[in-house]
């Protein structure tokens, strides 16, 4: 690698996306892959094992770096851990494969970037911390992309789920401490291997400081780009109140597959007779399906498909159930005290499929009923109709609170607290509500009239030409590296300064030393 970043020189410049982890974490990536690649830019994505035949079939370059997923939760310690009743189970087993497969992935990315010699690094968060700590190495531009912003504000609740209606300062407390845990398990994982495998890395490593930490992410080198849109902000606001002025993460719009590449049995369309045929045969029906969701209970599959089934027979609705990751399907409707009632009622009402095309499903749905994943909110706020989620952890508390402020369909608590009669309810209403039903069409709309792609391949050619061309993230980086140097010197915070930040600090997500002096 050269010295320095390298300088447009004329071509499309060689771009490498890191995205890995369930396939509604990816499909937007490689959505933002064709588009780059459209538009003249040579793409590679490097993702997980599992998901680089649908790249390929979306006409993306895709290369198999991380953990085959499928493979991984189709093990017995997996599944074990998967009807343990214990959420901190599966994760630690989740973590313990992660950390097992890390140094082979780190060398197959350290290959691809070797052999490719990319110009620019797009990084999802899954993958933010070796891009970061690579790029910084090898000078390469990193551009961070998430699917919403994550940064920590008191306007909204954090990933960790707390009540809204706590004091605003907490939810900041709460985000700084989640993106904490997460930055820090991070760190434990990958930088042994980072030290072996990417010589010079050391002075690159992320801080194990948080306010070391929060000067990088609240202060970034380069604008992150967002996959979500303002529409689903706060009074769409473009940018929290609360955060520096030098985070301006673009808000893209959602980085969606086009529905005219929608086929094949990526998106059930293996089904597509059949698929085609219930919908016409009949009202519309409600949409089903919790993803990549694993509430960690005995019996899942079990459980879901039967809540789901007894769920569209007390709304009396129609409906259309996909597998997901915990394979929702007919049989496991068997040994119940109404097995036969949910049998003949899903024989006639009920379309069961492995994978479904959502932008072209859910505009044809009365309802959705989901997980409130990124992506599937995201198609399901497009399609118009409204939505029910039944968050589990994560970003998906957060969308169902957008849901919630927005009216656009039912928030309901963690699913693993629900009742059927509360499921049942949030459809009757959905059903039923003009209120939901206006706010739901009038959202779809203005999501539709979005391009996020473009708005995002348009923000990749202004950094190449502005950031990269003129030296402004090298520059940027420069600055990181001295106001990394002064916080480093100076004394730990203590639980006693945090806590006076958070509550008290008129900016508290200001974290540029008060006196910038870069002496050695």
């Amino acid at each position: 690698m050269s010295e320095t970043f390298r300088y447009y020189t004329g071509t499309r410049e060689r771009i490498i996306i890191s995205a890995c982890g369930s396939r509604g974490d990816v499909q937007p990536f490689v959505a933002l892959a064709g588009g780059l690649q459209e538009a003249g830019y040579n793409v590679r994505v490097a993702t997980n094992v599992n998901h680089v035949p649908f790249c390929e079939a979306m006409g993306v370059y895709g290369v198999p770096v991380f953990l085959n997923l499928d493979q991984a939760h189709s093990e017995p310690a997996m599944k074990a851990r998967l009807n343990s009743h214990f959420m901190r189970k599966y994760a630690g087993e989740i973590s313990r494969k992660t950390k097992e497969a890390w140094p082979i992935a780190l060398k197959k990315k350290l290959a691809l970037i070797k052999e490719f010699v990319p110009d620019i690094l797009i990084t999802s968060p899954q993958c933010n911390y070796e891009d970061v700590v690579i790029g910084a190495t090898l000078h390469i531009p990193v551009l961070q992309a998430y699917l919403q912003a994550p940064f920590p504000s008191g306007n909204k609740i954090s990933n960790l789920g707390e009540p809204a209606g706590i004091p605003h300062r907490w939810h900041l407390a709460c985000a700084t401490l989640l993106l904490h845990m997460f930055w820090s398990n991070q760190k434990s994982i990958k930088d042994p291997e980072l030290l072996n495998q990417v010589p010079g890395c050391e002075s690159n490593l992320m801080p194990s400081r948080l306010r070391v930490l929060m000067r990088y992410l609240m202060h970034p080198p380069a604008q992150m780009l967002v996959g979500s849109s303002t529409l689903l902000n706060p009074e769409g606001q473009k940018r929290s109140p609360d955060w520096h002025e030098d985070l301006q993460p673009k808000f893209c719009g959602p980085w969606v597959i086009p529905d005219s590449k929608q086929y094949g049995g990526n998106f059930g369309m293996a089904q597509s007779d059949q698929l085609q045929a219930f919908i016409e045969g009949g009202e519309a029906p409600v949409y089903i399906g919790w993803g990549a969701m694993n509430p960690t209970m005995g019996n899942a599959a079990e459980y879901m498909t039967c809540i789901a089934v007894r769920a569209l027979m007390k709304a009396g609705c129609r409906g259309v159930i996909v597998s997901g990751f915990v394979s929702l399907s007919f049989d496991k409707l068997k040994g119940q005290a109404d097995t036969d009632s949910m049998e003949v009622y899903a024989k006639k009402h009920i379309l069961f499929m492995k994978s479904a095309p959502h932008e072209w499903l859910f505009p044809r749905c009365l309802c959705t009923l989901h997980h409130g994943g990124a992506g599937t909110t995201l198609a399901a706020l497009r399609a118009g109709v409204p939505t029910i989620i039944t968050p589990y952890a994560l970003d998906q508390y957060d969308y169902a609170q957008v849901v919630k402020d927005t009216n656009t369909g039912i928030a309901l608590g963690k699913f693993t607290k629900l009742t059927l009669e509360q499921i049942v309810q949030a459809i009757v209403e959905c059903k039923t509500n003009a209120c939901i039903q206006g706010n739901a069409a009038a959202m779809g709309e203005g999501l539709r009239s979005e391009d996020g792609v473009a708005v995002a391949v348009e923000a990749v050619e202004k950094f190449v030409k502005e950031d990269i061309k003129l030296n402004k993230y090298r520059t940027r980086m420069d600055d990181w590296k001295k106001d990394r140097a002064i916080l480093e010197r100076r004394s730990s915070m203590g639980c006693f300064g945090w806590c006076h930040r958070i509550c008290w600090a008129v900016e508290p997500n200001n974290y540029l030393p008060t006196i910038r002096y870069y002496d050695a």
